[in-house]
C-alpha cells in the first residue's frame, strides 16, 4: 500500500489516500495505460513487468491498518479481465485467488473506504461485487457513447457508482436518466507520452449536466477549465463530510 498523488483518493483526515494492488495486470492493451507503463519498474516481478494478470495478496497485509483510510485499489489491473477468471478456475482456487477473496478482504476491513474501476463493464454486470457499504465502484471511460456500459452496471451496482471519465479525449455520452443517478463524476486528462488534452466543450458539457443533477463532480488539475465557471469542483462524496474537498 503507497501513498498516493491522485488528487480523488484522499483520507478521512485530509491526508493523500492510498493505492493498493494485490492483484496487477490487464490483457488489454489501452495504447494511452499508464498502469503498463509503471509495472516496467517492479523488475523483481516478471509477471509484474510482463503486466500478466497475476496475484500478489501479501499485500493486503497493509490493510490491518487501524486508522481509516481510503484505498484506490487494483489501479494495476482490470479486475474482470476474463485472464484472472481462467487462471482461477484453472487452478481451482477461484474461492481463494479471484474477486471473490478480494471482496472478503474488504468486507473484513470495514475502516478503510475501497474504490475500485473496470473498462470490462459486460463483466462486471455478469459477477458484481457484493453490496459492500465501504465500496465504491465505477466505470472508467475516454470517449463515445457509455449510456449502455452505465445501464448495464448500474442494473446490479446502483449505488455509490462512479463515472470516472479519465483520461478524457473525447465527446462522452450518457442517457439522461442514468447519468442523473451517478453518484459521483470525475473527469481528467492524459499524463504520459502523446497526452491529448479533453476536450474544452466537453469539459463544459459534463460539468453542467452534473450541476444541474447536483452530481458530486471531481475535476482533476490537468483538465482543462475556463475562470468564467467558477473553482474547479473537487468533491469527495466517500469521506465522512461529502461536502469536505480536498
Amino acid at each position: 500500500m503507497q501513498r498516493t498523488k491522485i488528487e480523488w483518493v484522499v483520507n478521512p483526515d485530509g491526508s493523500r489516500g492510498f493505492t493498493s494492488n494485490p492483484l496487477v495486470g490487464c490483457t488489454k492493451r489501452c495504447w494511452y495505460c499508464y498502469a503498463a507503463r509503471q509495472a516496467k519498474r517492479h523488475t523483481s516481478c516478471p509477471a509484474c513487468v510482463a503486466f500478466r494478470p497475476h496475484a500478489h495478496w501479501e499485500r493486503c497485509e497493509d490493510w490491518r491498518r487501524k486508522k481509516p483510510a481510503t484505498i484506490f485499489a487494483l489501479s494495476m489491473c482490470e479486475a474482470w479481465d476474463p485472464a484472472f477468471d481462467v487462471m482461477s478456475v484453472f487452478t481451482g482456487l477461484w474461492h481463494r485467488n479471484g474477486r471473490p477473496s478480494l471482496w472478503r478482504r474488504m468486507e473484513t476491513h470495514p475502516q478503510h473506504t475501497f474504490i475500485v474501476l473496470t473498462k470490462q463493464p459486460e463483466n462486471f454486470a455478469a459477477d458484481p461485487p457484493p453490496d459492500l457499504p465501504n465500496l465504491w465502484c465505477g466505470l472508467s471511460v475516454t470517449q463515445g457513447n457509455v449510456s449502455r456500459d452505465v445501464a448495464d452496471i448500474m442494473q446490479v451496482w446502483p449505488e455509490r457508482f462512479i463515472l470516472c471519465a479519465e483520461p478524457l479525449i473525447g465527446k462522452l455520452g450518457v442517457y439522461v436518466p442514468d447519468f442523473a443517478r451517478l453518484a459521483w463524476l470525475i473527469i481528467g486528462g492524459m499524463t504520459g507520452p502523446g497526452a491529448i488534452q479533453p476536450p474544452l466543450r466537453v469539459v463544459e458539457e459534463l460539468v453542467l449536466a452534473a450541476r444541474h443533477y447536483a452530481i458530486p463532480t471531481f475535476v482533476k488539475d490537468n483538465c482543462p477549465w475556463c475562470d468564467e465557471w467558477g473553482p474547479k469542483p473537487r468533491d469527495l462524496p466517500y469521506l465522512p463530510n461529502p461536502g469536505k474537498t480536498a
